[in-house]
């Protein structure tokens, strides 16, 4: 009796250790079919019940993996594999601070457990508790980090938990002779672990040439921002921010706000903005065109595989009267969007997809001539479709591509779009990033023709 018993937890050991080999080899399928049959057979064994559920959450069955949480709770009461089940089971239910609290006890327990380190690490940013997060990295990769599984997500609690020094330049060569710089400087610090300030003093030139009876712009637009962001414990971002810009002797204050937020799993926001100078199209300066925008989105992530969401807004236009030589009126409609799309992950690693989206836009105008007045585009149904790909080199790099062709439906034209990026880490200070568009006969407020965008960015972070 007692050799049939050695027999019998040898074969249950050896058939234990070969489902873990298949879970770390990610045979996650195979691994469950010979757990489930292992715990039919041995439904108290402690092992197969936590091997158990760490299967049942990884393939999405949050059921299950409760249920065995508990039996495994009830066999071994306040045990470590327990906490670690249930800090598990407060994440899939997206309860952050439970599942923290816990591994903050796990680390008390052991404190030279990286894993329980990186995991409460990985919660803070989940948390969006990004000063916290950034200290969670640095400490647990012992002060400086070199693991490339690790570095990434290193990388990202610095630049969103830090201080950082800003420096960007925009260029923009379109149709019509129109060209246009934007110059960006400042720095973005915490005021406290949850609310983050943003001020930043920028330069805009727009220039365009004589074109038969349209004269030629020159027009110089300094200006400043201040932005206020709230962070509330992962379950919601609140943002505020002013803009001021000077032209011409004239002071245009312009104000947002939007609120976020940002699950694993699905997004959403809405916002507004009011008093926008508006640059496109360029004549929009001239006139002391302003534009208020309201606005709402949310995107799903579908079985790991498809991105499929929708963005509404809607913007109201205005002039200065005494610049409209129509009639002589100020306000000049509305224009109502709505834009759906669907991005299907043909490839995690890299990530590549394949995006799909429809664009409608209506303008309810107040009078038959507004078009005259400033040309906004009247009704557009726009298709776009293409493929984009991101992936990262070693430590140091991340590149971006992609290509799209558009169809207009309204306006009866095809257009095509390409972008390259690259996101280059000289050390852990510094970040710089290049990146460049470019547009084949595309047909917008800016006129019709080619457009090319070159972008450079400069972070340096502390």
């Amino acid at each position: 009796m007692a050799l049939s018993d050695e027999r019998t937890d040898s074969l249950l050991t050896r058939k234990t250790e070969e489902a873990w080999i298949l879970t770390k080899l990610g045979r996650r399928g195979e691994a469950w079919k010979e757990v489930s049959l292992l715990l039919k057979e041995f439904p108290d064994n402690p092992d197969l019940i936590q091997l158990g559920a760490m299967l049942s959450f990884d393939r999405g069955n949050i059921g299950r993996a409760k249920k065995l949480t508990k039996r495994l709770e009830g066999l071994l009461g306040d045990d470590r594999r327990v906490k670690e089940l249930k800090a598990r089971w407060y994440l899939e239910e997206w309860k952050y601070k439970r599942a923290l609290r816990i591994y903050d006890g796990l680390i008390k327990e052991r404190p030279d457990n990286t894993d329980y380190k990186r995991d409460r690490a990985e919660i803070l940013a989940l948390l969006e508790m990004w000063p916290e997060a950034k200290k969670a990295y640095k400490g647990f990769a012992g002060g400086e980090v070199k693991n490339r599984a690790v570095i990434w997500d290193y990388r990202k609690s610095r630049e969103e938990g830090g201080v950082e020094i800003i420096g960007d330049m925009d260029y923009f060569n379109a149709p019509e002779s129109l060209r246009q710089h934007y110059i960006r400087e400042g720095a973005r610090f915490w005021l406290n672990d949850r609310a983050r300030m943003t001020l930043l003093g920028f330069e805009e030139a727009h220039r365009k040439a004589t074109l038969g009876a349209t004269p030629a712009i020159r027009e110089i637009i300094p200006g400043h921002i201040i932005k206020a962001e709230y962070f509330q414990n992962g379950i919601c971002k609140i943002s505020a921010d002013w803009k001021a810009s000077y032209n011409d002797h004239y002071t245009f204050h312009e104000f947002g706000c939007e609120w976020a937020v940002d699950r694993p799993d699905f997004r959403t926001k809405a916002g507004a903005r009011w008093n926008q100078l508006v640059r496109d199209p360029v004549e929009g300066i001239l006139l002391r065109c302003l534009k208020d925008t309201y606005y709402a989105g949310a995107e799903l992530l579908i079985l790991d595989r498809i991105i499929a969401g929708d963005r509404f807004w809607i913007e109201r236009y205005s002039v200065a009267p005494s610049l409209n030589t129509i009639n002589g009126k100020g306000y000049l409609g509305y224009k109502i969007f709505n834009e759906a799309y669907a991005n299907v992950i043909i490839v995690p690693k890299p990530y590549i997809t394949f995006n799909f989206t429809q664009m409608c836009g209506t303008w309810d105008k107040t009078f038959e001539n507004a078009q005259q007045v400033i040309d906004f585009i009247g009704d557009e149904k726009i298709y776009y479709f293409g493929i984009q790909g991101e992936d990262r080199i070693g430590k140091i790099a991340t590149i971006s591509g992609g290509f799209t062709r558009t169809y207009d439906s309204k306006r009866k034209f095809y257009s095509s779009y390409s972008n390259a990026a690259v996101d280059l880490w000289v050390n852990e200070n510094m970040k710089l990033s290049f990146s460049y568009e470019f547009g084949l006969n595309v047909q917008g407020v800016f006129g019709a023709g080619d457009i090319q965008v070159w972008m450079t960015k400069l972070r340096i972070i502390f």
